[in-house]
């Protein structure tokens, strides 16, 4: 057993010497952690604990819709979003697995839109299946870079990133400084004492704007108009509930 742990802490440190790569790097920090609270659960002294969502609804279809990837196999979903009644079939040629805040998507395409990208979060698919006809469409996508300029996994619509300028107050910026809203965030600037400023080169999706609205009173958007727009229609919709 001991040998089989520094087996996984040698191939982890190797991983973490030979790539930059944003995505993988998180990833090898996710295997760390696990590997301390594997190499803890037998210990009468817990040291760590991981926050993991083991009663997900879509935690079952993971690892059978990465093998249908690998083969690139064309599946037939049957999916319901929170909002039908009923679930419907889609033709679905799966490329790629994105995890964001405890919760898995499967991107890809249908054969309805098949140069769009479509993104099936798994807690909503009811059941699939692999089928023979059409022939798999593989999208020419670099799937890290293209959830790089993102929160989240909403392109929401045809824009690209742009330059995001936040405010925070009450040195809630402090807070973001320690865990950044976007990987493009740029140092903290302190423009007045407990104020701070923020930069960032992201796409304006809802994501963003959940995690902009997260702060409350705390935040002031800057920049762009359009997000600034956007925070300030939440606002007033809320204050008029």
């Amino acid at each position: 057993a001991e040998h089989h742990k520094e087996a996984i802490q040698t191939a982890i440190e190797f991983l973490r010497n030979y790539t930059d790569n944003h995505e993988m790097l998180n990833l090898i920090d996710i295997l760390e952690t696990a590997n301390i609270s594997v190499n803890n659960q037998n210990e009468s002294r817990k040291i760590i604990g991981l926050d993991l969502n083991e009663d997900y609804t879509g935690n079952a279809h993971k690892t059978k819709l990465a093998n249908h990837i690998r083969q690139r196999d064309v599946l037939k979903i049957d999916y319901q979003s929170f909002k039908a009644l009923e679930p419907s079939q889609q033709i679905f040629h799966p490329q790629y697995l994105k995890c964001y805040n405890n919760r898995w998507f499967l991107i890809g395409c249908n054969s309805e839109y098949p140069d769009n990208i479509t993104v099936l979060p798994l807690d909503r698919i009811k059941s699939f299946k692999k089928v023979s006809k059409p022939a798999y469409k593989e999208m020419d996508e670099d799937w890290g870079e293209y959830f790089m300029d993102m929160v989240g996994v909403s392109a929401d619509g045809e824009n690209g990133p742009q330059e995001v300028v936040l405010r925070f107050y009450n040195n809630r910026g402090l807070y973001v400084a320690t865990k950044p809203l976007h990987n493009s965030q740029k140092k903290l600037d302190e423009i007045a004492p407990g104020i701070h400023e923020v930069r960032l080169k992201v796409i304006v999706n809802r994501e963003l704007k959940s995690q902009i609205l997260h702060f409350g009173k705390d935040i002031e958007v800057i920049s762009p108009k359009t997000l600034v727009d956007l925070v300030k229609a939440e606002h007033e919709e809320a204050a008029l509930r």
